[in-house]
């Protein structure tokens, strides 16, 4: 009989069977754990709690893990807030990214929010519009 093939805890990857004995992670997730460790204080345990208590899905978009990561990066990451350094949860990177660029400020997010909810005819001269019209894109630029 084959080898069952021992899955990392966290990515679902095969773990190698150099590390199959000492741990439930792959070598990725192993070193990703230790950051984590040494930079927020989280836990392999904690970092599991999160991916169960959020089902696996990212806390903002509700993507699951497999779905948002990539061969070399994990599907979701450990949030934390910039000023107390407190974990809020996981999330995939590209929501990192969104509230990275905000700067995880809640009026440009909420700025952001409003201008997608904006009819067209509240936009303002010199902005540029897109539109998706018949199969074709079409640009527009707003004149006074």
């Amino acid at each position: 009989m084959g080898e069952s093939r021992k899955l990392c805890a966290v990515c679902n990857r095969p773990v190698s069977r150099i590390l199959k004995k000492q741990s439930k992670l792959c070598k990725s997730c192993t070193d990703y754990v230790r950051t984590i460790g040494i930079k927020y204080g989280v836990t392999l345990d904690r970092y599991l709690w999160f991916l169960e208590k959020q089902k696996r899905r990212c806390a903002i978009c509700g993507l699951l893990d497999h779905e948002c990561g990539s061969r070399n990066r994990r599907g979701l990451v450990v949030d934390h807030c910039h000023v107390t350094n407190i974990v809020r949860g996981l999330i995939c990177q590209p929501c990192n990214t969104l509230l990275g660029g905000a700067k995880d400020n809640v009026i440009v997010l909420q700025s952001a929010i409003d201008y997608l909810n904006a009819p067209t005819n509240q936009l303002v001269s010199g902005q540029i519009l897109l539109e998706f019209d018949e199969n074709e894109y079409k640009l527009f630029i707003i004149n006074s």
